[in-house]
């Protein structure tokens, strides 16, 4: 993967970054996929949310250790999403796309738990995530350096 074109178009900046950042952020990643896993039959809104957040933290995991940090702000999701893509190829083009739908939704929404979500679209949220973090975990765990 070239980071150039991310660098470029400004979603993100040079990072230099540590093992305990990157664990720290698949931590997090885990912890939040976990919570959204028990939260899907009472609340799938919330679930939903903390999937795209356990999904993005680990695709935060895996640009720090590719020496790029996203922008802060509204484009991260966005800076996110393309790295994601840049990063998985076509074979993750639906968790990519099932994930900007959900932050799309959750930026439309003036409460994040205000918008809907159905129980099956939340599953599928964090199906998406736990793949995420999957493939964060074994590229991480093989590669001292993933490009």
């Amino acid at each position: 993967m070239d980071p150039a074109p991310l660098l470029l178009a400004g979603l993100f900046r040079a990072h230099r970054t540590t093992r305990r950042q990157t664990g720290r952020r698949l931590q997090r990643a885990a912890r939040d996929i976990q919570d959204a896993r028990r939260l899907l039959k009472t609340d799938p809104a919330w679930a939903a949310a903390l999937a795209l957040q356990g999904a993005l933290q680990a695709l935060r995991a895996l640009a720090f250790h590719a020496g790029l940090r996203p922008v802060v702000g509204p484009r991260e999701e966005d800076a996110l999403g393309r790295f994601a893509a840049a990063a998985f190829g076509p074979e993750a083009r639906e968790e990519v796309a099932f994930l900007a739908q959900v932050g799309q939704a959750k930026r439309r929404a003036a409460d994040p738990a205000g918008y809907r979500v159905t129980s099956q679209d939340a599953a599928a949220a964090v199906t998406a995530a736990e793949r995420f973090l999957r493939e964060a975990r074994r590229r991480l765990a093989i590669q001292p350096t993933l490009w």
